[in-house]
């Protein structure tokens, strides 16, 4: 059977359109694009975790280019940062097509997507170190980008423990990402804002075409940093209400 951009998109379950509707860039722009390449890579005989190993490669690649001195360089590792979101959404797309959904690949595709968080804040620190700024020294915003690091990944980290202890999202009660009411506004610009799937590369992206790194840094420094500490308070009372 010939592969065509309809398989493509009858494979797309709905509980992943739903997962996609909270992330207007995803589910409008990434998605969609995210299809189109899945086409010829799927009659290459390309499998998911061919692309998602692609990507575990990309993140540290990219990232190098993006922390150089130079601003082509920079700018090359910031589109294949961007490549890299709609990698992350084609590995997904050739699992669903070719029935090969497993714990590997969602591990393999976890682990790109934290060595993402986990590279990039750190290599926009390295690249706004190399800007000129009265507000810090060079030093300073490569310290920064570090926290923003540790603040992409401590938050998944604290989670995964408490899951460990037999307890769901049901248990943690998050607020809903629906946008109904402030709080569920709040949450889901949070959501589309720094997750890695939503408008966190494309931004960055951004500031490195604009030569304005260090306002990406310290902007995302403080709220991944805000976030981990909102993320642990809840945690910590949800389990003291299990005593």
């Amino acid at each position: 059977m010939k592969i065509g951009l309809d398989e493509v998109r009858r494979a797309y379950s709905d509980e992943k359109r739903r997962a996609d509707e909270a992330e207007w860039l995803a589910a409008q722009i990434i998605r969609p694009l995210s299809m189109y390449l899945t086409v010829p890579l799927a009659r290459m005989g390309v499998t998911a975790n061919g692309v998602t190993w692609t990507s575990i490669v990309l993140v540290p690649v990219a990232c190098l280019l993006l922390s150089a001195a130079g601003y082509t360089l920079q700018i090359i590792g910031a589109s294949g940062l961007l490549l890299w979101l709609v990698l992350d959404h084609v590995d997904g797309n050739l699992a669903r097509l070719q029935g090969h959904t497993s714990a590997y690949g969602d591990f393999l595709d976890t682990v790109s997507a934290y060595l993402l968080l986990s590279f990039f804040p750190l290599a926009m620190g390295l690249a706004a170190a190399g800007t000129e700024s009265v507000f810090l020294p060079p030093h300073g915003w490569t310290l920064l980008g570090a926290l923003g690091a540790l603040g992409g990944i401590l938050p998944r980290l604290f989670y995964q423990k408490y899951r460990s202890y037999g307890l769901g999202e049901e248990t943690f009660k998050r607020y809903p990402i629906d946008g109904v009411g402030v709080r569920g506004r709040f949450m889901r610009a949070g959501n589309n804002l720094l997750n890695p799937s939503g408008w966190l590369l494309p931004i960055g992206a951004g500031t490195v075409v604009l030569g304005q790194e260090r306002i990406f840094v310290a902007f995302y420094a403080v709220g991944v940093v805000a976030l981990t500490v909102y993320i642990l308070i809840r945690l910590c009372r949800q389990l003291r209400a299990q005593v």
